[in-house]
């Protein structure tokens, strides 16, 4: 069967990576040097960051162990062996086609690099592959977070391919990164994904496909970076994704994933901003990249159907949005009031448009329903306001985001007794953050660690808390497109027994709620929150803990939390006790705040009390 079929649909189910194993490349290891070998090591070649990025290195170790990918990987990996066994194979006229034909793009860069004539032999499946997957164009799309699924709060890259293909069709293809999560052991699963690592699916699929799951299936904003690379830049990158096509590949969350696997590709064009070696990479990390790189020729958004009717009735009541789902039910759309702008009421025309479309993608509605309404929608607007437009380009743009990455260093009081808190985590942000160019008020911290080095009675240092999973998203409700706040998170965690003493437990908490947003720099919230706890005086116990509070973006760029819980426990001697919370954030630069924390517990009996100041910086 071959990979590309008839009308475009073309790699989606076999050009995914482990779909076969690449024949084994023999080397005769005994064979005297080339020439061109001592070249290459007068250049350096092997410590090029091109080289590093066709092999996907992280400093000089490779993500990717695949024997059939790594020459050397039986003789001792290195970048230096595996660039002299590289070109040897390429020079021997025994292995020459073979190794041409496996690693294209290799072959192409040390050609251009060392000036050798190089002798393209013919292979059937790699020149399909470029006739009908062309790269004339090749875009960084960004998926940002789903507003309904807090775990997809970091966002997704891939690349996007397109050009006309040898039929002179003009035709797009998604390049994606993937892992596969099945079942709910999330220990598990967080276990193989960060130090097992699960198996990785390197895919080229019709780009139509994608944008329609992220646009419609998941409701999406969706940045389409157009990228500035030259035609040996994009036929490197087109050759290396070749390359990848039959190397066994491994995803793990923190070193290779769908953010590190797209700035590996990119940074094959030998930017000095896009480099192999990147540490702990997001899918806001690489939009980051290529925008300081000056990388970006034009920028397109579609915002999804959902985003756009939030986006158009946000000024409107929460009454409004429930008559006006109402009436939109009836297949009626609101008449323009007295005192009403017309820039106001085509705003409306076009939310009942939007908000169709949105039903449509829901299956609520038929396609047919939805046309009948954007009909008659267009045509008021025409008559209103022709070629009416509405500019997304400065609307909570990825690139504005603040940086995911954090270190705060402060100081810490409880009962009188002073420590140095320090931590921090390398994805993604605070609730006391900057998170203005988010869809919602929400939080992400993987691996958030926070020590104390106490000084009193003796010094000591000791672990104060640490989140290996917490994140949470008070989304407003809407009445036209809903909204439930979530929240869920694991880790090592302080609690208060019955005499208000501090203790750690192990636990795992979910919770749900409602929240809503008077104005735009204000939201409330209620949540119910339930737990699952362990520590050695208590074993095993639960608890409930129902939370209400707010959330405001005060002037000088600041920002106030408080919240009021209840802790009830279930089981155990845990305390049932109350809490109530309030932190102070200020916001120096971009880069750097000043946050105070006070928390005040009390039952009936006792009350306890903690503050603390601490300086953030992000990067």
């Amino acid at each position: 069967m071959s990979w590309f079929q008839l009308g475009g649909v073309i790699a989606s189910l076999l050009f995914i990576s482990l779909a076969y194993a690449a024949p084994a490349i023999q080397l005769d290891t005994q064979a005297a040097p080339h020439p061109a070998t001592q070249q290459a090591l007068d250049k350096h070649l092997d410590q090029h960051r091109t080289w590093h990025a066709l092999l996907h290195l992280d400093q000089a170790t490779p993500r990717i162990q695949d024997p059939n990918f790594l020459l050397s990987q039986q003789h001792g990996f290195s970048p230096q062996q595996e660039l002299l066994l590289t070109l040897q194979a390429l020079l021997d006229p025994a292995t020459a086609t073979q190794t041409y034909c496996r690693f294209p793009a290799r072959a192409t860069w040390l050609s251009q690099q060392l000036n050798i004539p190089l002798n393209t032999p013919d292979c059937p499946d790699l020149n399909e592959f470029l006739a009908k997957a062309p790269a004339d164009q090749i875009d960084l799309v960004y998926a940002s977070e789903n507003l309904y699924s807090a775990s997809s709060m970091m966002g997704h890259v891939l690349l996007k391919l397109s050009g006309m293909n040898d039929q002179n069709r003009s035709v797009a293809h998604a390049v994606s990164f993937y892992t596969e999560v099945k079942g709910f052991n999330l220990p598990k699963i967080l276990y193989d994904s960060v130090i097992v690592g699960k198996k990785g699916y390197f895919a080229l699929s019709p780009y139509a496909e994608k944008h329609r799951y992220y646009a419609e299936g998941e409701q999406r904003n969706i940045w389409t970076y157009t990228l500035r690379l030259d035609p040996e830049q994009r036929r490197l990158i087109q050759l290396h994704l070749w390359e990848l096509r039959q190397t066994q590949l491994k995803y793990f969350f923190h070193t290779y994933n769908c953010a590190t696997f797209t700035n590996l590709i990119l940074a094959i064009a030998n930017h000095p901003t896009l480099s192999a070696s990147t540490g702990w990479v997001s899918p806001l990390d690489t939009v980051k990249l290529v925008h300081d790189g000056d990388l970006i020729a034009a920028t397109t958004i579609t915002p999804s159907n959902r985003a756009m009717v939030r986006i158009l009735t946000e000024q409107q009541s929460f009454g409004w949005k429930s008559n006006f789902k109402q009436q939109l039910q009836q297949q009626s759309v609101p008449e323009q009031t007295a005192g009403q702008s017309t820039l106001d009421y085509v705003k409306v025309l076009l939310s009942a448009q939007y908000y169709a479309q949105y039903l449509t993608d829901q299956q609520k509605i038929t396609t047919e329903q939805a046309q009948q309404i954007a009909i008659a929608n267009e045509q008021k607007i025409a008559r209103l306001i022709p070629d009416y437009l509405i500019d997304f380009s400065e609307y909570k743009t990825p690139d504005q985001q603040p940086k995911d990455a954090q270190f705060y260093v402060g100081l810490s009081s409880e009962d009188q007794q002073y420590a140095i808190r320090l931590g921090g985590f390398a994805a993604s942000h605070r609730l006391e953050d900057d998170n203005r160019q988010h869809m919602s008020e929400s939080q992400l911290r993987i691996a958030d660690l926070a020590v104390l080095v106490e000084t009193e009675p003796e010094p000591r240092l000791r672990v104060d808390q640490f989140s290996l999973y917490n994140m949470s998203s008070y989304l407003p409700y809407d009445p036209l497109t809903g909204g439930l706040s979530v929240a869920f998170s694991m880790g090592y965690d302080p609690l208060y027994d019955e005499h208000l003493d501090r203790r750690h437990v192990a636990q795992v908490k979910g919770g749900l709620g409602l929240s809503h947003q008077p104005w735009s720099d204000l939201t409330l919230y209620t949540m119910a929150n339930a737990a699952v706890a362990y520590n050695r005086r208590d074993q095993g116990f639960g608890y409930i803990e129902p939370q209400i509070g707010l959330i405001l973006n005060t002037v000088y760029d600041g920002k106030t939390l408080i919240q009021l819980s209840q802790h009830h426990s279930l089981a155990g001697r845990q305390a049932r006790y109350f809490e109530t919370t309030v932190t102070q954030a200020f916001r120096l630069n971009p880069e750097m705040s000043v946050v105070f924390d006070y928390a005040h517990y009390w039952q009936k009996n006792d009350s306890q009390t903690r503050w603390g100041v601490s300086l953030k910086r992000l990067f």
